[in-house]
């Protein structure tokens, strides 16, 4: 009997510890998610680059170790890519020079990434998201303490 407490505590771990938000966005498995703040100013980036380039962050990322998101705010960006919440009216713009990324990883393999542009409330993903809802978003930076604009950080 001692030996199988082990082994069922071990279970428990595994079995839980990868997550996945049913009803939103977040359909796949993850345990680790992670935001960051990218200048897009490098050579061999461009404006347009997202958080990822060539599978791996982005060269210009400021935090490369990123801030991880608690399971409220995981839940806050499932929803808000869902549409889900409302959380007011998207507009858009033509910049789209994204400085803000979100990226889901499970067992340190990346399985999801969000670059987001908060100057003309566009958001890019993969997979793809159904509503550009930047404002909830903005929120989970500010409170991770993460700058929204260039000159704060």
């Amino acid at each position: 009997m001692t030996l199988l407490r082990p082994l069922f505590i071990s279970f428990l771990v595994i079995a839980f510890s990868s997550c996945k938000e049913e009803g939103t966005w977040i359909n796949f498995r993850y345990d680790d998610v992670r935001a960051y703040y990218y200048s897009n100013d490098q050579q061999g980036t461009h404006g347009h680059s997202e958080i990822l380039v060539n599978g791996k962050l982005n060269p210009t990322t400021l935090n490369p170790k990123g801030v991880e998101l608690n399971s409220e705010q995981i839940s806050l960006v499932g929803h808000a890519l869902n549409g889900n919440k409302n959380y007011g009216e998207a507009m858009s713009a033509d910049c789209y020079i994204p400085h803000h990324g979100i990226v889901f990883y499970n067992k340190n393999e990346i399985v999801a990434h969000i670059s987001i542009c908060f100057m003309c409330d566009r958001i890019e993903s993969v997979p793809n998201n159904r509503l550009n809802q930047t404002d909830i978003l903005k929120s989970v930076f500010e409170e991770l303490g993460i700058p929204i604009s260039p000159e704060e950080f």
